[in-house]
């Protein structure tokens, strides 16, 4: 009997264990928690933030009030992006996006929109590029771009990402980028890497009169690069582009003035490839404004441009001269660089003989334009 009730109490206890875990577990499934998942964190959103739960901008979605650990859809207006932690990895989703979360799969679409991610770890991370369909695996670091027409644009910044279209395996190289149009058909571009440095990474400004207002940004040049897109943003989210340009040379001049209830930018500079493509952005550099301005009345005032000497040797023209260091300078619609003293030194060169007439132009930040007129004659040694 004694050996009965042993067998009978060991019996009982293995059975309740098994129901209790069985219990436990049925708890879980049901009832993660009301915590924030640690797979999908919402970690930061633009200041004027307006998130919506659907296409039509109807239905608000309050980050603080909202549970990740149920089916979620993101949309975000033209002016609001957001940052979230997937799966330990940083992305940056931009205005005008749509994701789905899908939480029991731990799974993310982009269903249109943009978004910049960096890995933070070597483990395989993928996301959806349609709605549960066409899994992506990421690189360390890149961008996707999926438009309306169903268009669809990846860059490969740092590291090999993989796209899995329709059974097929895209490999997309690092320095990369892999373009495929409305008509599903694919393209593949070598993008610029980024430059390596920026100044002035962190800058604060006192303003007090239009000139502070001014500041010169450069960077160094990108091999293989004759172009670069410069933004500028309120935040480092990128919400809103402030302003957006093409240069050729590795500097440029911002005009803060028009943003001047801003008090704070944040720029970076984007390599353009032979076909427009864009580059890997470089880190983003900081802009602090602070102070008044005491004076509204903005200075018109056209860029300083003096030429100093233009000594010809042959076919040749040897330029010299002094110019506004936040002032773009072309001759005869060439850019030239001015280096941080205002100095440029420039050749040109003629195939001809004659007396020839040189376009000096030059431009400030603000866009008010100079223009002045030389002439010298090529001669036979």
């Amino acid at each position: 009997m004694g050996k009965i009730k042993i067998v009978f109490s060991v019996l009982t206890i293995i059975i309740s264990i098994f129901f209790i875990t069985r219990a436990l577990k049925f708890e879980q499934k049901l009832d993660p928690g009301k915590y924030k998942s640690p797979v999908f964190q919402i970690t930061g959103v633009s200041e004027n933030s307006k998130l919506f739960q659907d296409l039509s901008l109807e239905t608000p979605l309050t980050v603080s009030n909202t549970s990740f650990t149920k089916n979620l859809r993101i949309k975000t207006d033209s002016q609001t992006s957001f940052e979230l932690l997937y799966k330990g990895s940083l992305l940056n989703v931009l205005p005008d996006s749509y994701v789905f979360y899908h939480p029991r799969r731990e799974a993310l679409s982009l269903i249109s929109g943009e978004l910049y991610w960096v890995k933070s770890s070597n483990s395989p991370i993928q996301f959806y590029t349609e709605e549960d369909k066409a899994p992506i695996n990421i690189s360390f670091s890149g961008r996707i771009r999926k438009s309306p027409d169903g268009s669809l644009i990846i860059w490969s910044y740092k590291g090999e990402s993989v796209l899995k279209d329709k059974g097929n395996f895209i490999n997309i190289p690092s320095g990369q980028c892999l373009v495929i149009d409305s008509k599903k058909k694919q393209k593949f571009s070598l993008i610029p890497k980024a430059t390596t440095l920026i100044a002035p990474e962190n800058k604060s400004v006192q303003i007090s009169k239009f000139t502070d207002f001014l500041v010169k940004i450069d960077w160094r040049i990108v091999p293989g690069v004759t172009e670069y897109k410069v933004k500028l943003y309120p935040s480092p989210l990128r919400e809103t582009i402030l302003l957006e340009k093409v240069v050729s040379l590795n500097r440029t001049g911002l005009d803060l003035e028009e943003f001047e209830q801003i008090r704070e930018f944040y720029w970076e500079i984007i390599p353009l490839n032979e076909e427009k493509v864009e580059g890997e952005p470089s880190r983003m550099g900081q802009i602090k404004l602070f102070g008044i301005l005491i004076s509204k009345e903005r200075d018109s005032r056209p860029p300083e441009l003096a030429i100093t000497s233009m000594t010809v040797n042959g076919n040749m023209v040897l330029i010299r001269g002094d110019a506004d260091i936040n002032s773009e300078l072309y001759i005869d619609e060439n850019p030239v660089k001015i280096d941080s003293n205002g100095v440029f030194i420039y050749t040109k060169r003629y195939k001809t003989l004659g007396l020839k007439q040189i376009i000096f132009r030059i431009v400030s930040p603000s866009g008010v334009e100079s223009i002045q007129t030389k002439q010298v004659t090529i001669y036979e040694e």
